[in-house]
């Protein structure tokens, strides 16, 4: 299996949540490392293709990867 970041148990998602109407407007998927390899949570509405392969691809390097417990 390739090391992403995606098959990395430290890698985390949120889905997001739909809006109802405008006091409850919902939120974007976002992805974060629980290690803080990101630097920050990034909001998947406001990043490009180039840049989601970037973060997922830095696993390739990363000391602290984990393949999920789970298996995938």
């Amino acid at each position: 299996m390739e090391k992403l970041c995606v098959f990395c148990d430290h890698w985390q998602f949120d889905g997001g949540s739909p809006g109802y109407s405008d006091l409850t407007p919902g939120s974007d998927a976002s992805m974060d490392c629980a290690k803080g390899h990101y630097g920050r949570r990034f909001t998947l509405h406001y990043i490009g293709p180039e840049d989601f392969r970037k973060q997922i691809a830095i696993a390739a390097e990363c000391a602290d990867y984990s393949p999920p417990k789970s298996g995938v």
